[in-house]
């Protein structure tokens, strides 16, 4: 009996995945480093405060490791040590060589440097092109450096892509946005626009907390927020012909791009790259399996979230902007995750609509206007009019288009505003056949850069199946969702479930990144207990009658207990500050806000504001 026990034991042992601190690890991402405060910029750190990091990280017990100990958990070979980080700094600027790699010597510490062929390839007293400015060759290593800190095994030079560090169109409107994400509007020169149309006082995006808008001196984030229009992952627009990439450019140009720098540094330092940084950390499910087919399956984003190397397509990192002091890695490292608070308002496209573009810009500028008089940190874009029949606001031979509007504005909602931009089309506006809802969403997902999704009042969560967090695993980590729906056993869920995941995979393919807004009406809400709510980022309860109706509901459904009010968002076109208090002071924080017209009562939307936006965040009762 006793042997028979000990051979279940080991079974089950056999059975159970190793645990999550094998293959789990941080990735902190960094750019330039130099000398004095007085010449910082948005993404760049002190050599005083790098080297305050590395001491902290060695005093609290993390241990640094190279891609090679990651590659050793990924294959079994060897489990990652606890409270592992992965050092990366990206750009291949020349403080890497004169002020990182110092330190890296004086501390014994692995770090990966990742770089841009175009920058490279500049003959010496030379300019490179970044972002929209010119910048001295000098500014970046030289190859002869690069060999030598590759010789002393501290350095592995991975990929920053040769080209895409750049811009490309992506509307008819003369758009430019992140190249490795899009399919472009194409055109072979950068548009000349370009930095006038970014000279505006443009908040830093900071997703999470509307109010640090408020209190963020704008000017030094102006290029930043051209930075961020880049040409990584977005399908171009050509506006000589009026079309987009097809899918099959795209990827050649991709493809191309990545087989380009991957041999130049072959040619230069005798090695390929295995590692690729995405550009402004954009990235998608074509790219990634474009650089695995150029020999670089290890892949860095700049999802801001802890990494697997079970996974090595998609490796978050945490991104040191600012000059971040200590309470920046206590907080990314140390800290458990806790639920972001959303603050969202409704932005209906039918509003910036218009005959004429000098028309439909007037309008897109009054939105703005009110979008940052209410300081939300989300915004749900409506891509389809709301007139039936009215059509789609993006590119799509499956329905009828109205405009190609969708992707400027949630651009320039996303730039000018610092709120995270979430595309609502409601699945029934898709399609009635699963193919062309399909098609409809993937093309939605490829036109378009946008943080989130909400996929209508589909209630997706209450159709999936229960499925427990892994060991050690976080509710509020943000890798959960996508993870417990990668879980589900497709072939066992009612058929709406599996058309609401297909869905979903069609955005996800184009924006993987995307966070899913789940949406029921409070009428068809269960039991919490019977919500596989954790499989949506949020999950929106649409209330149209009073709050203490609305309070009862939710209690006798047990949405009030433990911490649900995490995921919880309150969703309502209501327009009485006293009725989203009282939701408030009960523990239901997370709110989106949706008039029906937001440029025809002005005031009600200042009102809300109040209430719902960055002005009254935190809570104020």
């Amino acid at each position: 009996m006793r042997r028979a026990l000990i051979l279940i034991l080991l079974l089950i042992a056999r059975a159970v995945p190793a645990a999550a601190a094998d293959t789990d690890f941080a990735v902190i991402a960094y750019h330039d480093v130099v000398d004095s405060e007085r010449s910082l910029g948005y993404d760049t750190v002190t050599l005083r405060s790098l080297a305050m990091h590395f001491d902290w990280l060695r005093a609290n017990g993390y241990r640094v490791v190279s891609l090679d100990d990651v590659v050793a958990a990924q294959r079994v070979e060897r489990p990652l040590p606890p409270r592992a980080v992965l050092l990366t700094f990206d750009d291949g600027y020349r403080s890497f060589y004169t002020r990182v790699y110092p330190l890296l010597i004086a501390f014994k510490y692995p770090a990966v440097l990742s770089v841009v062929g175009s920058f490279l390839d500049v003959p010496p007293r030379g300019q490179v092109r970044y972002g929209t400015a010119l910048v001295a060759r000098e500014d970046f290593v030289s190859w002869e450096q690069l060999r030598e800190m590759q010789r002393s095994g501290l350095v592995e030079v991975g990929s920053h892509t040769y080209g895409l560090h750049t811009t490309i169109f992506t509307n008819p409107q003369g758009g430019e946005v992140p190249a490795a994400i899009g399919h472009g509007f194409i055109r072979r020169q950068p548009g000349p626009r370009i930095a006038e149309r970014y000279r505006v006082q443009t908040p830093a995006p900071r997703f999470g907390d509307a109010l640090a808008l408020l209190k963020m001196p704008f000017q030094q984030y102006l290029a930043f927020a051209a930075d961020l229009a880049q040409a990584a992952i977005d399908h171009a627009y050509d506006p000589r012909t009026g079309r987009y990439e097809t899918d099959e450019e795209y990827g050649g140009r991709i493809r191309a791009d990545l087989a380009r720098n991957s041999e130049l540094l072959e040619a230069q330092l005798g090695t390929r790259p295995r590692v690729i940084a995405w550009p402004y950390g954009r990235w998608n499910e074509v790219t990634v399996e474009a650089a695995r087919k150029v020999g670089m399956p290890i892949s860095l984003t700049l999802d801001p979230e802890r990494a697997d190397a079970k996974d090595l397509g998609r490796i978050g990192r945490f991104y040191a902007t600012s000059n971040p002091g200590l309470e920046f890695l206590n907080s990314v490292l140390a800290k458990p995750p806790e639920p972001t608070l959303l603050r969202g308002l409704c932005v209906n496209l039918d509003e910036i609509y218009a005959r004429s573009e000098e028309e439909s810009e007037v309008k897109l500028g009054k939105v703005l206007d009110s979008v940052l008089a209410f300081q939300p940190n989300a915004i749900l874009l409506a891509a389809a009019s709301s007139t039936p029949g009215g059509g789609v606001y993006f590119p799509t031979d499956r329905l009828p288009v109205r405009a190609d509007l969708l992707n400027r504005v949630a651009w320039q909602l996303f730039t000018r505003t610092g709120a995270e931009v979430y595309a609502w089309l409601p699945a029934e506006q898709a399609g009635r056949d699963t193919e062309t809802a399909v098609a409809v969403y993937g093309a939605l997902a490829r036109s378009t850069p946008f943080q989130g999704v909400g996929i209508g009042a589909t209630f997706l969560t209450g159709d999936l199946s229960p499925v427990a967090l892994p060991p050690g695993a976080s509710r509020w980590d943000p890798r959960t969702p996508r993870r417990l729906r990668a879980a589900q056993n497709r072939t066992r869920l009612p058929e709406q479930a599996r058309r609401g995941l297909g869905l979903l995979d069609a955005v996800t393919h184009y924006q993987p990144a995307a966070r899913v807004l789940d949406v029921v009406q409070l009428s068809r809400l269960r039991r919490a207990t019977e919500v596989v709510a954790d499989a949506a980022d949020y999950l929106a309860i649409r209330w149209n009658g009073s709050s203490n109706e609305a309070l009862a509901a939710l209690k006798r459904l047990g949405w009030l207990e433990g911490d649900h009010w995490g995921r919880l968002v309150l969703f309502s076109n209501r327009s009485s500050p006293a009725e989203w208090r009282r939701l408030q002071r009960a523990g239901l924080l997370s709110s989106i806000y949706c008039p029906d017209r937001l440029l025809d009562r002005p005031g009600d939307v200042a009102a809300m504001g109040q209430v719902v936006g960055g002005s009254s965040y935190p809570f104020r009762p």
